[in-house]
């Protein structure tokens, strides 16, 4: 929320809703309930399909952890809209390769026309660091570039691990198709979480309760996941080389 600003000559300043929080870069370091995570992914969902349903739309154009603030009860506020811009009129151009690199769009990327749908990347990307707590293409020994060139010519994506919910790892690699035409809107992507998270939250506290009664599963959980880092840490080591 924009509360309004400060023009005198000495200070100019932007006036917004103080977020005690933080930022999300900061509070995804701290281990979070499932419940809680999905919820900050259900606000960012929120705030990015009132941007794209503007008149004319508002793409961000840089969404990533440290541009969502966090209030003190674990709301999040998307943020910083410096990159900011609305959705080219028809013949106008966008500036390609805008925001950062591991967060960027493949179109984006290779300076072709984009539009709200590169938000939906962005957020797909987002989402899955969210609910993984692992930063995206990590670990990794690659730059920036790199990474960038590897999504858009050979349609390089973090892996999932395979402990994620089935119907999350779906938003998400929905989100982030290599093609912005077989992307959802963010309306659609919005109404796809609000519909199921509640069953998510079910399914995971029925879970919790069943690995309580035996250990032997939790453990079998810790080995799986183990496996997934080792592999995905392969696959990079590939990718540098």
């Amino acid at each position: 929320p924009f509360y309004g600003a400060s023009l005198d000559a000495a200070h100019i300043a932007l006036v917004c809703q103080y977020a005690e929080g933080g930022t999300l870069k900061h509070w995804l370091q701290v281990r979070r309930s499932l419940g809680t995570r999905l919820q900050v992914v259900l606000d960012i969902a929120r705030g990015m399909t009132y941007l794209a349903a503007r008149t004319p739309a508002v793409m961000h154009r840089d969404l990533k952890p440290s541009n969502v603030f966090m209030t003190k009860d674990d709301r999040a506020l998307v943020a910083d809209f410096g990159l900011a811009r609305f959705v080219a009129a028809a013949g106008e151009e966008l500036t390609g390769e805008t925001g950062t690199y591991i967060y960027m769009a493949p179109e984006v990327i290779k300076s072709q026309r984009y539009d709200t749908r590169a938000d939906v990347y962005s957020f797909g990307v987002l989402m899955y660091e969210i609910v993984t707590g692992i930063e995206p293409f990590q670990p990794h020994n690659s730059t920036g570039i790199q990474i960038a060139t590897a999504v858009a010519d050979r349609a390089f994506r973090p892996k999932i691990p395979e402990i994620t919910h089935a119907g999350i790892a779906a938003i998400i690699e929905m989100c982030w198709q290599q093609s912005q035409d077989d992307r959802p809107p963010f309306e659609q992507v919005l109404s796809s979480l609000e519909h199921m998270i509640p069953d998510i939250l079910k399914e995971e506290e029925s879970r919790r309760a069943k690995e309580a009664e035996n250990p032997t599963l939790q453990s079998k959980a810790l080995h799986n996941l183990s496996q997934t880092f080792q592999k995905w840490s392969d696959r990079m080591s590939e990718l540098a080389n």
